[in-house]
């Protein structure tokens, strides 16, 4: 931390409670859809389809594992012959809302213990350090 603010943060922390910041859920919505909402041509992958807490990574978790699986639904095929020059989005929308329900299995994991940990770290009360020391034994095991 900067010296200069070092001074006033101390100060605030003695004097104020300190505060925890909200926890948002952006719960996604299918991809490759013809509505308003669809970005059609756009591909959307971790956070920036399904954001979470960023206290687990599981924004960059989820990105990775939809890597892989659009990886493996994009790859060529009769549908979507090698050498394309472009992509034809009503050949990739159906591959797309597949996928959608294919990267729920993590996916909703990774949201759940998000939040979770949120909850559990976010604490304001006397048994955090409690909490936080069980948490890391679990770790550990």
């Amino acid at each position: 931390m900067p010296a200069e603010l070092q001074g006033p943060v101390t100060q605030e922390i003695s004097t104020q409670r300190l505060r925890t910041m909200p926890n948002s859920f952006l719960p996604p919505t299918q991809q490759g859809r013809s509505s308003p909402n669809s970005l059609g041509g756009a591909i959307m992958i971790g956070d920036s389809w399904n954001m979470r807490h960023p206290l687990t990574g599981g924004g960059m978790t989820v990105a990775f594992s939809d890597a892989v699986h659009l990886t493996e639904m994009l790859r060529p095929s009769e549908l979507l012959p090698a050498g394309r020059d472009g992509l034809e989005w009503e050949k990739i929308a159906p591959l797309l809302r597949a996928w959608f329900w294919e990267r729920k299995k993590l996916a909703s994991v990774v949201n759940i213990m998000s939040v979770a940990l949120y909850d559990l770290f976010g604490g304001a009360d006397g048994a955090f350090p409690f909490v936080l020391f069980s948490f890391m034994r679990l770790l550990m095991y």
